[in-house]
């Protein structure tokens, strides 16, 4: 569930109806949305296939049920914008649990930057999102890597480098 909570933050979204929605942008990012899924016992539907647009999952039974659940965990429903806080369960849960949710963030919201030739290559994090969630995002990040000063961002956008942006990369496998 913490996974998909991530995915829901980042890439998806519960609407006022109380219906999560993930977007998977690739076959390999659908191919890991439904191994999170099924591990959670629940089956995803497309309800978007669209060429100009990614394709978007929801599930196929007990919908609302697991919208107020993953609305309990992020806080999200309706809009994503700066009123959405960061999840608060994060502060309290383990470092792994931590870290899962950071990989599948940062895999769903970070954009590749060569750094221009001027710095070394990073990830890159941008959200229309509070101050307050820019640093609780940051903390969370800088909690899970071994190298804390490999995580900036002092304003949006938030920047990975190595050696955080190798410890955050891929999905994380889950049984």
């Amino acid at each position: 569930m913490n996974c998909l909570a991530a995915w829901t933050l980042a890439s998806g979204g519960i609407d006022r109806r109380w219906v999560a929605t993930w977007i998977a942008d690739s076959e390999v990012e659908r191919k890991v949305l439904e191994h999170y899924a099924d591990a959670a016992g629940i089956r995803l539907v497309q309800t978007r296939e669209d060429d100009d647009r990614p394709d978007e999952y929801r599930p196929d039974a007990d919908a609302s049920v697991l919208a107020r659940v993953l609305s309990t965990w992020t806080g999200l429903q309706g809009d994503k914008d700066r009123t959405v806080r960061f999840p608060r369960y994060l502060r309290f849960a383990p470092d792994d649990i931590g870290r899962d949710f950071c990989r599948v963030y940062v895999a769903q919201r970070g954009v590749e930057r060569d750094g221009s030739g001027v710095r070394q290559p990073f990830r890159q994090i941008a959200a229309t999102r509070s101050e307050a969630f820019r640093e609780d995002l940051l903390g969370q990040l800088r909690r899970v890597v071994k190298d804390a000063d490999a995580v900036r961002g002092d304003s949006w956008p938030v920047r990975i480098y190595e050696p955080a942006k190798s410890e955050l990369a891929g999905y994380p496998e889950i049984d």
